[in-house]
């Protein structure tokens, strides 16, 4: 299916990203404007959807990844939508303000949340992906990113979920692998996870198994380095378990 709209990169970092509206095309059957669709058969009269974020204009978030980008755009446009079919909408000039600056101030944690490297830690990023499609785009978005160093991953998943793609993911994209256990609030088989990513790993790669998330969060601090970047996915628990430790004080790093 065409999309209403697409959107062109223009800087991406670990600060977030920088997006513009490129270019648009137009479904058949659906009104466009600026990425907002509206069902002919709503009646609602074009006129009545006006231009939200023109081609062209530069478009901020502190949130890291082209599909955060995505995303955001089509929060954004989708309320806007919900407030014209409603009456409601305050106008274009006062609703885009809104928008923009609920973009820019808008955080996601545990979404390729990123610390950087203190004393004591590398730079990390905690990730709470457990799909085998956002894990695929935590890893577009490092190699995006350019991160040229060693790159240590922590990875936990719970039972339920598919870790075999997600692991088929992580063995191409990290030499260093540790398997934990992502807490005991849901159930979870670490060994089983390690047996499945250490039989796919290429040659070369480091995989071990400690179970203990504080251990192995110890581990891959010291396995990445100084330079290095600890990433850690697989699950909300997994994320939430290293966010415990590490706001503890022994990165320096505060909540967020």
């Amino acid at each position: 299916m065409d999309k209403a709209f697409e959107l062109e990169i223009v800087s991406l970092s670990f600060k977030g990203t920088t997006y513009r509206v490129k270019n648009k095309s137009f479904p058949e059957g659906i009104n466009v404007t600026d990425g907002i669709t509206v069902p002919k058969t709503t009646g609602l009269p074009m006129e009545k959807s006006t231009p939200f974020f023109s081609p062209g204009r530069d478009i901020e978030t502190s949130m890291t990844g082209s599909f955060q980008a995505e995303n955001s755009f089509l929060a954004a446009n989708s309320v806007k939508t919900a407030l014209i079919q409603g009456n409601a909408c305050p106008g274009d000039e006062i609703y885009s303000g809104f928008a923009v600056e609920g973009i820019a101030s808008a955080k996601l944690p545990g979404r390729i949340e990123y610390h950087p490297a203190s004393e004591n830690c590398p730079a990390m990023i905690i990730d709470s992906s457990h799909t085998p499609g956002s894990v695929k785009k935590l890893t577009d978005t490092i190699d995006s990113l350019g991160f040229r160093g060693k790159k240590v991953i922590i990875y936990g998943s719970v039972e339920g979920k598919e870790y075999r793609k997600m692991c088929d993911t992580v063995v191409k994209n990290f030499g260093t692998i540790i398997v934990s256990r992502p807490g005991k609030f849901k159930k979870s088989n670490p060994e089983e996870v390690y047996n499945y990513m250490k039989g796919i790993s290429p040659e070369g790669t480091c995989t071990l198994l400690e179970t203990e998330p504080d251990k192995a969060f110890d581990k891959g601090v010291k396995l990445a380095g100084r330079e290095g970047l600890l990433v850690v996915t697989g699950s909300f628990y997994m994320a939430g378990e290293i966010k415990k430790i590490i706001q503890g004080g022994f990165c320096g790093i505060s909540a967020q």
